[in-house]
This record gives C-alpha cells, sequence and structure tokens, in this order.
C-alpha cells in the first residue's frame, strides 16, 4: 500500500545514538501527546558496538530523518521512504514495551511540467499516503487534530503544519513538516515532512468483513460550491458536515480551489467544494438537486455562518 504512493522501504538498526536520538526529539511530550508509547528513561545495551549504537529506538523518525540527510547530501534532492519497525520503551515496574511503528518522510519534488510551480506543503502527500493506507484498511472512522497546545508538537515538527491522527476517537500518531530550524542547521534546501503511527493499535481497528455492492446503472451528477468562511476554520470541519447534511446520496467531496487575496475581507478565505451524489435506484431530478443545494448552503450557514461566493 505504501510502495504504491512511489514510497521505497527503508531499513535501520533497532539500536541509535542516545546522544544523537535526544538531541532530535528534543523530550517526549511530542510523542506521547500523539499516542506513541515512549519512556525518559532509555534502553541501554550492555556491549554497544560504538557510542553511536548504544541504545534501543524510542521512535522511527530520528532514523527515517537520518536516511534523508544521508540522501540528500549525496545529490539525491527529493525521495519518499518508509519503515516498519519496533520501537522500545521501559514500563514503570522496569519491564520492556515493544511496540510496531509505520513511519514515512519525503523531501523534495520532482522537476518536471506538473510540479515545478506546485505550491502546497509537501505535508499534504504524506497525508493523501497515510489516507490511502486507512482506505484499504476499511478504517473510515478516523481525523485529524491540531493540538491547541503547541507544547505537544514535536521539537522537529513545524509547529503551523502538525496534526494528530485519530481514529475511534484515539490518538496513534501524527504527521508534519519538518522544522526549518533542523534543514538549516543540516544545510537540507528542500522542504520535508515526516509522520509516525503506531502500527499495532492501527491494525486492532481494521475492518474483519467487506461489504460489496453491485454498480449502480444511475449517473452521478456533480455540483460546485464556493464559500467564504474564516481562515480559522478548518476545511476538514466543513466537509464533514457536508456529508451530515447530503447523507446516503454522497459518493464523495473534493476541494477544487482556494482564494485568499485583496477581493475578500482581511481574515477570510474562499474554498471551494465539489460534491458528487448518486441515487442508486433512479435517476436525481432538478428539484432534488435543487433541495440538495438548499439543504447544503442553508446548513453551513447555520452550522458556520458561512456564504456563497
Amino acid at each position: 500500500m505504501v510502495r504504491s504512493g512511489g514510497f521505497h522501504q527503508a531499513f535501520n538498526f533497532s539500536f541509535t545514538s542516545s546522544k544523537g536520538q535526544k538531541n532530535f526529539l528534543k523530550g517526549l511530550r511530542g510523542l506521547t501527546s500523539a499516542g506513541l508509547q515512549a519512556s525518559e528513561e532509555e534502553i541501554t545495551l550492555r556491549n554497544p558496538l560504538s557510542d553511536e549504537l548504544n541504545v534501543m529506538r524510542t521512535c522511527l523518525s530520528y532514523g527515517l530523518y537520518k536516511n534523508l540527510l544521508q540522501n540528500f547530501h549525496q545529490s539525491n534532492e527529493s525521495g519518499r521512504l518508509f519503515e516498519i519497525g519496533s520501537t522500545f520503551w521501559l514500563r514503570p515496574d522496569k519491564s520492556y514495551g515493544e511496540n510496531q511503528h509505520l513511519s514515512l518522510v519525503a523531501w523534495g519534488r520532482e522537476e518536471n511540467l506538473w510540479t515545478k510551480d506546485l505550491k502546497t506543503p509537501l505535508v499534504f502527500e504524506l497525508k493523501a499516503a497515510l489516507e490511502n493506507i486507512l482506505s484499504n484498511l476499511q478504517i473510515s472512522a478516523y481525523s485529524w487534530q491540531t493540538p491547541s497546545d503547541r507544547g505537544e508538537v514535536p521539537a522537529f515538527i513545524h509547529r503551523g503544519q502538525f496534526a494528530q491522527l485519530m481514529v475511534d476517537g484515539k490518538k496513534i500518531g501524527f504527521i508534519g513538516s519538518l522544522h526549518p530550524a533542523y534543514l538549516d542547521e543540516d544545510k537540507v534546501r528542500v522542504p520535508a515532512a515526516l509522520a509516525e503511527i503506531d502500527l499495532e493499535i492501527l491494525l486492532q481497528h481494521q475492518s474483519s468483513s467487506y461489504r460489496i455492492e453491485s454498480i449502480s446503472k444511475m449517473p452521478v451528477v456533480q455540483r460546485d460550491f464556493a464559500f467564504v468562511m474564516p481562515k480559522h476554520l478548518k476545511v476538514g470541519e466543513v466537509v464533514k458536515e457536508i456529508k451530515k447534511l447530503v447523507g446516503p446520496l454522497l459518493l464523495r467531496t473534493e476541494i477544487f480551489d482556494l482564494y485568499e487575496g485583496d477581493k475578500l475581507e482581511p481574515g477570510q478565505k474562499s474554498v471551494a467544494f465539489r460534491i458528487f451524489v448518486q441515487e442508486k435506484n433512479g435517476t436525481l431530478q432538478e428539484n432534488q438537486l435543487v433541495d440538495l443545494q438548499n439543504k447544503v448552503i442553508d446548513g453551513l450557514k447555520t452550522q458556520f455562518d458561512l456564504t456563497i461566493r
């Protein structure tokens, strides 16, 4: 599933440098606040091969960041890697804990006609890769949460481009752009993003049964809406409300335009949504579509005070 998104698998040692890992993490609150197990006391090796390999790793993120640096400084200015592996921690009774994690890292973009002018933060590419994994695992009860407390953001992540992944209301990991200070210090001249989730907990929420429906022969209808909304309002919240308002007729929702400019009042943005609807057993009539459009417009006006642009 990850390879299909253009990611190559990385393999790192389960032990790492205590000094390097601590300098990278700068505390564990960012990991534990995202639902990842970690302990302040490291698991040290009795006979380490070197000071660079003297403790069991707390997370996969540090190892993938080192892979990024090694590749970039060997002139690989864009890349996509993932790793599945164990992380280790100490329980209060001093027994060892071990969890399987999944981590992804992306840096740079291939220069071609379609990507050279892209302005979208790279972290959205990782988000799409993770959501593809969730879809393939038949996990739909998930959401992205941005914590109000900035102390919950790992030190190596950009505070303005960070989110925690929640599945069935439980935090199981994080995603974010790598902090510019880290990239500057290590002379990385391209954007980069990183994600890490608890794979064991994720797989516990995998659906054990599949429901297959025959493909409807009825036509799919699309309708476009452009709403003016406050910049602080998360588009994901609007999408969730649209799903509630449209109900079972909704096939999917897409966002195809974002405008922030002098034609809008300060603090406002315009977001364009495209919804695809289908009646399984008949053709949607024009009056039904008009009623549906009005329901979406009125519902979002009531819930968020949004206006049509």
